[in-house]
């Protein structure tokens, strides 16, 4: 019967599923120092492509390999991320404590457009960083031309990456939820259907891409 032949979808998913889980596991270790958090997502993407393009070999060695290979780099992108986000937190924290009132609302509302919009322009960052041999800065300029160029994979990435905060923040429990499952499983799927979307828009096979990425095996 197909449900036994060990090369049906079916077999194929839950293989996949198995890899994302340990590669999942792998991120949120090497995301402990939350500082490595850029380097820790970037490994989990690296992983979530290649397992898209077939190749689901020596998972925990490749996301260590990805983490490692460009680690000044993507840890001054996570830090980028970290200081932004930090501070819009902070301006939303600050402006709902200072009372209501119509300037507060506006002021509040442009911090979220400002957050909003500062993810989005930056969704390919992490998705193609460890393949990248762009500076942190030229990697954050790529990912907006890509954005502008491919913004449909860039909505659904946002959107994926947007599901645990608004989680944490609205729903009663919901802090723990995200770490618990998040931590086990939820990233690195929420990566691999980035992956997938990144491929079927051909974000992947763009020259802005396609150029600048190293070999494949200097990256083994």
């Amino acid at each position: 019967m197909p449900i036994f032949d060990q090369d049906n979808p079916f077999n194929d998913f839950m293989s996949h599923l198995g890899d994302m889980a340990m590669a999942n596991v792998a991120w949120a270790v090497c995301s402990l120092p939350v500082v490595t958090i850029g380097a820790s997502t970037s490994a989990l993407f690296d992983v979530a492509r290649a397992i898209d393009e077939g190749d689901d070999s020596h998972v925990l060695k490749r996301f260590w390999s990805a983490f490692t290979r460009r680690i000044g780099t993507t840890l001054l992108i996570g830090i980028i991320y970290l200081a932004f986000f930090g501070l819009i937190a902070f301006d939303m924290w600050y402006t709902s404590s200072s009372g209501k009132g119509d300037l507060n609302a506006i002021n509040y509302g442009i911090c979220i457009a400002i957050g909003i919009i500062g993810a989005i322009c930056s969704a390919y960052v992490l998705p193609l960083a460890s393949r990248s041999n762009l500076p942190a800065g030229g990697q954050f300029k790529r990912s907006a031309a890509l954005v502008a160029a491919h913004p449909v994979a860039a909505l659904s990435a946002f959107a994926l990456a947007a599901i645990p905060c608004i989680i944490a923040v609205w729903m009663p429990g919901g802090l723990f939820f995200v770490i618990f499952f998040w931590g086990l499983l939820f990233a690195g799927c929420s990566s691999w259907l980035t992956a997938v979307l990144m491929r079927q828009q051909r974000v992947f096979a763009d020259p802005l891409v396609t150029v600048d990425e190293a070999p494949t095996a200097a990256r083994r």
